[in-house]
Formats: C-alpha cells, sequence, structure tokens
C-alpha cells in the first residue's frame, strides 16, 4: 500500500498535469480563433489533435473529420509530400521550419487540390521539454502565386515576341530615373553586356548629329499634352565596335492622376538595312537621273500615244526644241513623213508581243525644217501586270556618219574606175569578209562573168592542196581586223595555177569599227619560181652540212678515243711512280709529280666535257614526260656525298611534267646543281632553292637560286660561252663547258635560259620552257 505521503505526491503531480493541459487547452482555444490556418500534430503518426476553422476550411473537412485522426488516415496522398517529412524533422529535432510558396498537394471536397501555402513548424514542447508534436500555422497564397505566375508568363512571353520580333525593350520611370534595358537592346547599342543603363548613357550612344532631336521627342512623350507617343529614328555609334546603327524607337508614357509621368516603355528596332536600302535606292534614283540628263544620246519615255512624256537635254539639242516645245508635240509630228510607217510598224510589233526590242535609221525634222538622221532604239517598259506603259527610246544623231558614208560611196564609185584599169586583181568584202565586188581583170583572169560569180564564191579559184589551211588563215585574219598579207595559187581560166601575193586591208570609221575589205592579188609566178629554186640550193647545201657535222661528231669520238690512250698512260705511270718511287722523290719532285696527275685528270674531264658537247644529237628524242619534282630528288640523291662534304641544303619547290627528253633534262639540272656547289662561298653553307611560275601565258620559268660567290652583271652571257672561265683553274676546278651544254639541251626544248648574278650575293638561272611542253 501507499503510504498517505506518496498518495498526496501522485494527487499533487496530477493536479499540476491538469493544470498544464488545461493551460495548453485556453492556449489551443485562442489559436482557433487566429485568421490563418493552424494545426497541432501529435506523435510520429501525425495525430491531429488542434485544427482551428481556418484550418478546416483549407482541409475542406470538418473538424469531426480532424481532431483525433492521424495524418495519413485524413489524406493518404500526404504519405510521400516532402511536407509530411519536414513536420517529422521538426518533430524529430526540434528545429523550426519556415517556407514561403510552399506548394503542397492534397484531396479537398473530393477532388485534388494544388496549392501554394506560406508555413510555420514549430516543436511542441512538455514541461520538462520533451517534443510532443508539431505546431503548424499556413496561410494559403495559392490566388496570389498564380497571378504572379501569370504576370511572369505574360511577361516572358512578350520578351519572346520582342526576341522573335528583334526588338529591344525599355522601361524608364522618369520620377525615380530608373531605367531597364532588355539585353537585344544593348546589343542594338552596342554596349557590353553589363552595362548599367540611365540616360547620360544613352545619349551618350547617339550619334550627334541626332541628340537634339532625341531630347527634343523624349519630352514630347512626357508632355501629356502631346499624348504620350513617342516615335522617331535615330543613330548610334557602338561603344565595343564603333558600328553605326539606325534604329527606330517607338514608345508610349503612362501618366497618374495629377497628369505626371510615371513610366515610359517601347520598343526598338534595327532599321540599318532599310536605310541602307533607301539610300541606295536613292543613290540608284540619282545615278539615273544623271545619266538620263547628262548622256551622250538622246534618250526619251514615250507614251503609248506617241506623245513624248520625258526627254533629256541631249535630244532637245538635236531635234532643236526646248523641252517645253517637246513635250508638247508627238513622235509622229517630227518624223520625216518617208520614215513613219516603218516606224509605226516596227511599234505594232513591239505592242503585239513579236519583237522585244527594234532599231532602225530615221530622220527627224528638225525645228527649222532641216532633217536629220538618227539610229534610234526603242523597247517597252510594261507594268507590274506585264501591261505597257511606255516607250523607252534611245536616239543618237547619225548625220556625220551618213554624209561620210555618202563620201565613201563617190569615193568608192571612183575607187572601181581606177581598179578596173590596173593589172592586179582586185576585190571588196563587207565588214565580215563576204566578198560583193570585183574588178574587171579579175574576171578577164578567171574567165567568168559578175552573173556566174553571184553562184560561185573566190574559194572556188583556190588550189584543192591549199583550200584548208588557206580558208583557216583568212577566216583568222579577218577577225584580227588587221592588215594581211597571204600567198597562194589561183586558178586561170585555161586550168593553169599561177601563184599571187594577195595584200588586204580594212576600211575603218573613225571609231576603229571595220566598215569593208579591200584586196589586191598580184601575179607573183615568176618570183615563185625563183624562190623555189633557192629553196632546193639551201635544201641541198643543208643536207651537206649534215654529212659535214656528222663526219665532225664521228672525229670528235676518234679523236677523243686516240687522246684519251696517251692521257690514261700518263696517268697509270704517274700513279705507279708515286707508289712505287715516291717516299724517294724529294718534295719538289713531289709537287712536280702531283702536277702532271692533276693535268692529266684536267685533260681527260676535257675530253670526256668536249666529246658530250660535240656529241650533241638534235635528234635524240624529246617525247618522254619528266616529272621535274622526281627527276631533282634522283639528282640529289644522286649527289649526296657533294651535297654532304659541302653541308649543303637544297629546297625544292612542287615542279611542272614537261615533255621532252629525260636523259638531257637530268644532264642540265645536275650541271646547275654542281655549278652551284663548285662556286659556293668557303665560309657559308651553300643554299640552293628551286621553283617554277608562269610568266604571261607562252612560257613557264624554272628559277635557280643559290647564295654562291656570283657573278658580275656584265657577265652573265659570258657564262655560257664553251670554254669561258671567270675564274682560274688553282681557284675552282672545270672545263668551261657545263653551261654551254646547259644552254644547248634547254633550246633544244625550245627553251631559253639566262642567268643573273652579283659578286658575293649568289646568283639566279631562269630556264624558260614553252607553255606547250607542259603536260
Amino acid at each position: 500500500m501507499n503510504s498517505p505521503e506518496h498518495n498526496n505526491q501522485n494527487a499533487g503531480q496530477i493536479a499540476a498535469r491538469r493544470s498544464v493541459e488545461e493551460s495548453e487547452k485556453h492556449s489551443f482555444e485562442l489559436l482557433a480563433q487566429a485568421a490563418v490556418g493552424i494545426t497541432v500534430y501529435q506523435g510520429e503518426e501525425m495525430r491531429v489533435v488542434v485544427a482551428n476553422e481556418s484550418a478546416c476550411e483549407i482541409w475542406g473537412k470538418s473538424r469531426h473529420e480532424l481532431l483525433g485522426k492521424p495524418v495519413l488516415e485524413i489524406s493518404p496522398e500526404l504519405e510521400h509530400s516532402p511536407t509530411r517529412q519536414i513536420v517529422l524533422q521538426v518533430l524529430k529535432t526540434g528545429v523550426p521550419f519556415e517556407g514561403r510558396e510552399i506548394p503542397i498537394e492534397f484531396i479537398r471536397n473530393g477532388q485534388l487540390h494544388k496549392g501554394f501555402f506560406d508555413v510555420v513548424y514549430t516543436a511542441w514542447k512538455g514541461q520538462s521539454g520533451e517534443i510532443k508534436g508539431v505546431i503548424t500555422v499556413y496561410t494559403e497564397v495559392t490566388h496570389s502565386v498564380m497571378a504572379r505566375k501569370k504576370i511572369e508568363e505574360k511577361e516572358e512571353q512578350l520578351r519572346i515576341a520582342l526576341q522573335g520580333g528583334d526588338l529591344g525593350y525599355y522601361d524608364y520611370h522618369p520620377q525615380t530615373g530608373e531605367l531597364i534595358w532588355s539585353d537585344r537592346l544593348l546589343q542594338l547599342f552596342g554596349l557590353p553586356a553589363h552595362t548599367k543603363p540611365d540616360m547620360d548613357v544613352f545619349f551618350s550612344i547617339l550619334h550627334p548629329d541626332d541628340r537634339e532631336q532625341a531630347r527634343k521627342t523624349i519630352q514630347e512623350a512626357i508632355d501629356p499634352a502631346n499624348g504620350g507617343i513617342y516615335d522617331n529614328e535615330y543613330r548610334t555609334i557602338g561603344a565595343t565596335n564603333g558600328k553605326v546603327r539606325w534604329l527606330h524607337s517607338k514608345g508610349k508614357t503612362s501618366f497618374d492622376e495629377a497628369n505626371r509621368p510615371v513610366r515610359f516603355t517601347g520598343v526598338v528596332r534595327d532599321i540599318t538595312k532599310e536605310k541602307l536600302a533607301e539610300e541606295k535606292a536613292r543613290e540608284s534614283d540619282e545615278r539615273f537621273r544623271s545619266t538620263f540628263e547628262n548622256a551622250a544620246v538622246g534618250i526619251a519615255h514615250v507614251g503609248l500615244n506617241g506623245v513624248w512624256l520625258k526627254v533629256n537635254s541631249r535630244l532637245c539639242e538635236i531635234v532643236g526644241y526646248s523641252q517645253e516645245e517637246l513635250l508638247a508635240r508627238t513622235f509622229q509630228e517630227i518624223t520625216y513623213p518617208a520614215d513613219l510607217n516603218a516606224d509605226l510598224q516596227l511599234v505594232n510589233d513591239l505592242l503585239r508581243g513579236k519583237i522585244d526590242t527594234y532599231s532602225m535609221e530615221k530622220r527627224y525634222i528638225k525645228k527649222d525644217g532641216s532633217s536629220i538622221w538618227s539610229n534610234l532604239t526603242v523597247s517597252l517598259a510594261k507594268k507590274r501586270n506585264g501591261h505597257p506603259d511606255y516607250f523607252i527610246a534611245i536616239i543618237q544623231d547619225i548625220s556625220e556618219q551618213k554624209q561620210a558614208e555618202e563620201q565613201l560611196k563617190q569615193s568608192e564609185e571612183q575607187f572601181r574606175t581606177l581598179a578596173d584599169n590596173i593589172q592586179n586583181l582586185a576585190w571588196m568584202a563587207d565588214s565580215e569578209g563576204a566578198i560583193y565586188w570585183y574588178n574587171q581583170r579579175w574576171y578577164d583572169y578567171t574567165g567568168v562573168s559578175a552573173a556566174q560569180m553571184q553562184r560561185l564564191s573566190w574559194d572556188s579559184f583556190h588550189h584543192p592542196h591549199h583550200f584548208d589551211k588557206l580558208n583557216q588563215s583568212i577566216k583568222n585574219a579577218f577577225l584580227r581586223r588587221e592588215p594581211f598579207e597571204l600567198t597562194f595559187p589561183l586558178r586561170r581560166s585555161d586550168g593553169a595555177w599561177r601563184w599571187f601575193l594577195t595584200r588586204v586591208h580594212p576600211l575603218k570609221n573613225e571609231n576603229g569599227e571595220v566598215l569593208r575589205w579591200v584586196g589586191t592579188s598580184t601575179d607573183i609566178d615568176e618570183q615563185k619560181s625563183v624562190e623555189e629554186r633557192l629553196e632546193n640550193l639551201v635544201a641541198d647545201r643543208t643536207r651537206e652540212l649534215k654529212r659535214s657535222n656528222e663526219d665532225l661528231q664521228q672525229f670528235a669520238h676518234v679523236a677523243s678515243h686516240d687522246f684519251k690512250e696517251p692521257v690514261r698512260k700518263i696517268r697509270t705511270f704517274s700513279s705507279r711512280l708515286s707508289g712505287e718511287y715516291g717516299e724517294l722523290l724529294p718534295e719538289k719532285g713531289k709537287s712536280y709529280l702531283y702536277k702532271i696527275e692533276d693535268a692529266a685528270v684536267r685533260i681527260y674531264e676535257m675530253i670526256d666535257a668536249i666529246l658530250l658537247y660535240s656529241s650533241f644529237d638534235e635528234n635524240d628524242k624529246l617525247n618522254d614526260q619528266v616529272d621535274l619534282t622526281k627527276l631533282l630528288q634522283q639528282i640529289i640523291a644522286d649527289l649526296e656525298i657533294a651535297i654532304n662534304e659541302k653541308h649543303a641544303t637544297v629546297e625544292i619547290d612542287e615542279l611542272p611534267r614537261v615533255q621532252g627528253s629525260s636523259i638531257l633534262m637530268y644532264q642540265l639540272f645536275s650541271n646547275l646543281i654542281n655549278n652551284s656547289l663548285k662556286f659556293s662561298k668557303k665560309n657559308e653553307p651553300p643554299v640552293i632553292k628551286i621553283s617554277s611560275g608562269l610568266q604571261g601565258t607562252d612560257y613557264i620559268e624554272i628559277l635557280l637560286q643559290d647564295n654562291g660567290i656570283g657573278f658580275a652583271a656584265s657577265e652573265a652571257e659570258t657564262i655560257f660561252k664553251a670554254f669561258a672561265r671567270l675564274h682560274s683553274k688553282s681557284e675552282f676546278q672545270g672545263t668551261g663547258l657545263g653551261l654551254a651544254l646547259c644552254q644547248r639541251i634547254v633550246e633544244r626544248h625550245d627553251g631559253e635560259i639566262s642567268a643573273q648574278g652579283e659578286e658575293g650575293v649568289g646568283a639566279l638561272f631562269v630556264i624558260k620552257f614553252p607553255i606547250s611542253r607542259v603536260i
């Protein structure tokens, strides 16, 4: 049994606990009257012990449905809700939680409700500090959140619309000076993205000529008397790149009840392209007007009824009328009567679409009653729907040309009278070379009449063996529009062929245009016979010379063999003498022996060089396809020892493929590279560069340049002569035939070789081959 004291103690504790519970109940009753939702959860199952009226409204349930029940029994859908986890965390740690616009989803009135709440979660602690539950205070802010989101969505739609339209946006508050610019507007202004906008920055980037107008239009826009509308075009100069842009800005000012401007907003569009297009159109229009007015020919726009609509000054000068006088007339009124029908017929053909344009020579009646000849070209301007609008006429005064043609016609008559009475055959052709007149001597020689020549052609009397070549030569000569001569046989009336020298001259106008051709043919048959005899004589002498050259080449081979034999003996026995008795010879004797051996080597090399030079075969086949790049690489490989000894560098660019003799090409470039190695500086490694390039349209150049000792400019031709030497043998070994042989090889390939040099700097060898040899 418990003692009375113990019972009294328990009774006291119970009383105290009841007092606390009564106090908490009183506090909860006070909370129940609050205008915000308040719910008190107890334990981990979050059993609802308090729910005020505002909470019941938010839950959509009565107190009976809430009180005493775990939260998951009330709303099972909250099992995985983040807010439930937060409440449990507060229950566990006692750390309060406060959040704004927290999204919570739960079933309310039978439907899923998605709401936003401002919440405060606080631990509910007992008298001894133990955590008994969680007090939650929450206010639903769904309507305000949704309203703000709609505003944000509209702003985002506006932003997208502005970006899609490539527009910049600004928002200016005149009372506070606050100014907001969109990123696109910063780009349009040519400002860095981090720029803090203000009106000073805006005016600083404006073109100086546009600042005053911009200030004026802004002041007008924020004046309520003007309706608050802003519309202005101005130029900006980019702060980062100096780029000039044309911009078009439109805006609207909002005013308060006191008619004070509170907000000035608008958009900005880049109109640079439009402005440039306007400028080009204006320039084009100015150029047209300038061309129209300053043209050297008359230009007019003529209505479909024949009335002059627009005329330039030159046309007025041509016909002798003022602009006012001419615009009051039709083109029919000032057209020479005899030419009017032809002109009107062409006008009708133009209107019916039979022709696109027409040209004719016609006469106009001037104001003073005289007439002038003109060259008229007419085309038809159309409307956008394709219907005729007006005629465009270009009129050139050709009265002087007509007078010149008349004078020429008279001269031709005189010429024909003279030509009929000379001994040469003569003819005239039009500007394209079609013969339309022959003199009487032609008919006498050929035995045909003028009527028969109308059915025949000049080349009917050409020899079949010469026909194709002669015909092509004549066509090419006519195209050049210059005087020319040709020699060919013509058939006589009795069938005999006689040689003629034909000279042809063009007759040109003051503009250099060929009007006609005049040709004469002189009988040179006797002279031709003498030339043929001379050609036969030259051919005989050429054959004799060829035989002589062949005999000389044969002699060179035999002589070289005979010369080489004693030289070989000298080299052999001097070598034996040096090997067997060299130690017995005094120094002076050894020196003499060395000079004998050196002289024998030079004689041997000289004999080889002379043989190679004299035996150069003019009949060598030149049909190989020689890849010069690969050929040079082969030569460098063959000269590897000499190149390494000199520490030389040989640089080769991409070289062409040419048609020629691969053996001779090898000899050519091998000699040139050896020459550069030989004549290099003692204390500087040789550098040899080989490249190629086109020279005009006829030749390709191969350039070989070195940094050797060079030579004087006056010696540029001497070095290619046989046996020519610029240095003593003691300085540089050689036969003096290497470059002479190079020249013969290049000439054998229809090319040229030249050299340029500067003493102490180096040499440049330039080889030119015809472009026809490039593959």
